[in-house]
């Protein structure tokens, strides 16, 4: 994956229940989760409500956590944290197809540098296998660094980016 492309389409939801960041029904199944969701029904900005459905999503399988996922970067579309927490779990499930599909929609449009690290990660596991594996990752780190190259945090991409060629 040389370049990433803006998204063409929005997330896959019910548009009133996207609004709202919650899913049909509880979607937790404990006490604590479902008191978590009965509070994003009166305020769906609450992040501590939505940090106890994180970490119950985190425990659980990538099919069932997507509910909550889509929600969630539905809600907060810019927060590169909950994108790199969503493909994070995608990527422990080797669903690379979704992985692509998930970067397709927030890497350009968030220059979050966590999450261009994550996007890194995956190149780097993905494309390892590969004869043209050194190309690929030295077009990853180009195209990561031109675009949040600037950024003060950027200085471990380009370290290790340095460390990579001279690796070489």
């Amino acid at each position: 994956m040389a370049e990433v492309t803006q998204p063409a389409d929005s997330m896959d939801t019910s548009e009133d229940t996207a609004k709202k960041g919650l899913v049909e029904g509880p979607w937790s199944t404990t006490e604590h989760g479902k008191k978590a969701e009965m509070k994003l029904e009166k305020n769906p900005c609450d992040v501590e409500s939505w940090s106890i459905l994180i970490r119950e999503a985190q425990s659980t399988s990538i099919a069932r956590a997507r509910t909550i996922y889509d929600r969630l970067v539905t809600h907060f579309p810019t927060c590169g944290r909950y994108w790199r927490l969503y493909i994070e779990q995608e990527m422990k499930s080797r669903n690379y197809e979704q992985v692509e599909k998930l970067f397709q929609k927030c890497l350009m449009n968030i220059l979050h540098i966590d999450l261009w690290k994550c996007y890194i990660a995956y190149v780097r596991e993905t494309k390892s296998p590969l004869p043209t594996f050194r190309e690929k990752m030295r077009q990853t780190y180009d195209f990561a660094l031109e675009h949040v190259g600037i950024d003060y945090h950027a200085t471990a991409i380009w370290q290790e980016y340095i460390q990579f060629l001279k690796s070489e």
